[in-house]
């Protein structure tokens, strides 16, 4: 991994988080793009190799595209329809990517006046490069405990912005005595890339070895990888390929909120079945439920009684109950829908889960 700052130093040594004022989630909406001065860490990065060949290849098929268009076109033409088919589907399955800064700056600074809460933290921006794609990111540390080594990673459903980070989550992660990381999907936001399948798994992937890394990371010691509604699939998808023995000291909490099996069960019980073979036939039927079975480590399910959303036969929590899947911990929420905000009982409940839980391991 490489580095252009060093985070450890950044969050527990730069002047920023012992200072009275920090930014707000309204000030960030001024700035657009990732600040070119903002931290970076770099996952996986396209070799020098790797980008001459890049190039070449460009260039080649400007040179030959015109010697053999007809001949290119015939084998061509679907490939990129096809393609192109996956991103459409993207944008509609992430339609966050259609949102702006400006539009949410009456939430931001609704969460700004939420000042028993954001008293709590100190925000900062950051970059997190996806082989050289940035992914924006936002830190936010903990006043009460600056030099803890727990870290919260949340991932939000397909309309959510880091910007609009949800507020009953803030509230329950203040009380954790831990820090908290947010980024925003490719494509939303300042997040640059296209919304796919692959590229959504990549992100997580390497905000997990970004919050993990002992070095140029975070170096976490306790990680809590939250994710609600897709958030929580795109956390299985990208649990399928994660190298669990990377960093095994680090003690994992994974909790998932309101998910779904799978995009084409989800599908066929919201919408109709033939648009769930479309999303299948598009390559993205993505999926929680087999890296949820067979999770080496605790994971708490919430599933909302009156969820419309994701309707019963479609939640990852009665799946995997059926399953019969061990070290899980359920929590039916009664008379909840998909979008409520966790209320102070369900609160109390996973705040006493999670601390339990590290605490037994």
């Amino acid at each position: 991994m490489q580095v252009s700052t060093d985070f450890q130093d950044l969050i527990y040594t730069n002047p920023f988080y012992k200072a009275e004022k920090g930014d707000t989630f309204s000030s960030l909406k001024a700035s657009h793009a990732i600040p070119a001065d903002a931290p970076t860490y770099n996952w996986k990065p396209r070799t020098r190799r790797e980008k001459i060949r890049d190039i070449a290849f460009n260039i080649f098929s400007l040179v030959a595209l015109p010697c053999a268009v007809y001949n290119y076109a015939r084998v061509a033409f679907p490939c990129a329809l096809y393609r192109y088919a996956q991103i459409f589907a993207g944008c509609l399955i992430i339609p966050s990517v259609f949102f702006s800064r400006a539009n949410m700056l009456s939430e931001m600074v609704a969460y700004d006046e939420d000042l028993d809460v954001m008293a709590k933290f100190h925000l900062k921006r950051g970059c997190v490069k996806v082989k050289d794609r940035p992914v924006d990111v936002l830190l936010l540390v903990n006043k009460a405990c600056p030099e803890s080594r727990r870290w919260v990673l949340y991932s939000g459903g397909n309309g959510q912005m880091m910007e609009t980070f949800a507020g009953s989550h803030r509230h329950i992660f203040a009380e954790l005595n831990s820090h908290i990381v947010l980024f925003n999907y490719p494509g939303t936001g300042a997040s640059c890339g296209w919304a796919t399948r692959e590229s959504l798994t990549e992100t997580y992937l390497a905000m997990m070895d970004f919050v993990e890394d002992p070095i140029s990371g975070l170096g976490a010691k306790e990680a809590i990888y939250c994710g609600f509604s897709i958030g929580g699939v795109v956390q299985g998808e990208a649990l399928k390929q994660f190298d669990f023995q990377k960093n095994p000291d680090v003690r994992r909490l994974f909790i998932k909120d309101r998910t779904l099996t799978d995009l084409h069960t989800v599908v066929s019980k919201l919408v109709c079945r033939p648009l769930a073979y479309l999303v299948s036939l598009l390559g993205w039927n993505m999926s929680s439920k087999e890296s949820s079975e067979g999770l080496n480590g605790r994971e708490i399910l919430i599933d909302a009684s009156k969820d419309t959303i994701i309707r019963k036969g479609a939640r990852l929590g009665d799946y995997l109950d059926q399953k019969k899947a061990k070290n899980k911990i359920y929590i039916d929420w009664e008379g909840a829908s998909h979008n409520d905000f966790l209320d102070f009982k369900i609160g109390k409940f996973l705040i006493d889960q999670c601390e339990n839980s590290f605490k037994t391991d």
